[in-house]
């Protein structure tokens, strides 16, 4: 959040600019960084305790749910990797995901590169 509440900063640009600006940070990192093979962009999203948290041996965490843009090319590499991910995440921490989301959304920066993965952790 720090990096994006900086360019926001930078830009004089409002929160609700955040959509836009995190799609020029992911951009510039893709394009100055051969290497990167996937992006998780976190949200913390607010909702009741008891739907949103899971406890595992003693600690409470955030459960994850991780959304897929489906109008893009790399909408099928993009979900199999996250449905990986899922049952991964499901079967080390039970409980702990929420699933795999996927959506249609234009303008969004879902669709950016291969492996850039849209995650939601509920807090």
């Amino acid at each position: 959040m720090r990096i994006l509440w900086g360019y926001l900063t930078k830009k004089g640009w409002q929160y609700a600019q955040s959509y836009q600006a995190s799609r020029e940070v992911v951009q510039d990192a893709f394009a100055n960084n051969k290497d990167i093979q996937y992006v998780f962009d976190i949200h913390r999203d607010t909702g009741r305790r008891e739907n949103t948290t899971k406890t595992i041996n003693g600690k409470t965490y955030g459960r994850v749910m991780i959304v897929i843009g489906e109008e893009y090319a790399s909408y099928e590499k993009n979900l199999a990797f996250a449905t990986k991910f899922h049952y991964l995440l499901e079967k080390k921490y039970p409980g702990l995901s929420r699933g795999v989301l996927t959506k249609k959304r234009e303008g969004h920066k879902w669709g950016l590169q291969p492996g850039f993965i849209q995650q939601f952790h509920f807090t």
